[in-house]
């Protein structure tokens, strides 16, 4: 029996791996031993709350190491 913790790390497998690649997700899920149906069904109930972040910019290790020694 699957959870919904196990779709949502395939999901997001599925758009770091296979999703950039152009492979479909029902292509995914077979290839995973996931039945499409099931992970379609999570989707659906779920899809409402997945919301798509876009950082604008990342600090650099310098700059959280400067950070960092400045902190008392």
């Amino acid at each position: 029996m699957y959870s919904s913790e196990d779709f949502e790390r395939l999901f997001i497998r599925y758009k770091g791996e296979a999703y950039p690649r152009g492979e479909s997700i029902q292509t995914f899920c077979h290839r995973n031993n996931v039945p499409y149906n099931l992970s379609e069904e999570w989707y659906k109930e779920i899809r409402h709350k997945v919301v798509e972040v876009e950082i604008s910019s990342r600090f650099s290790p310098q700059a959280t190491a400067k950070a960092k020694e400045t902190v008392p």
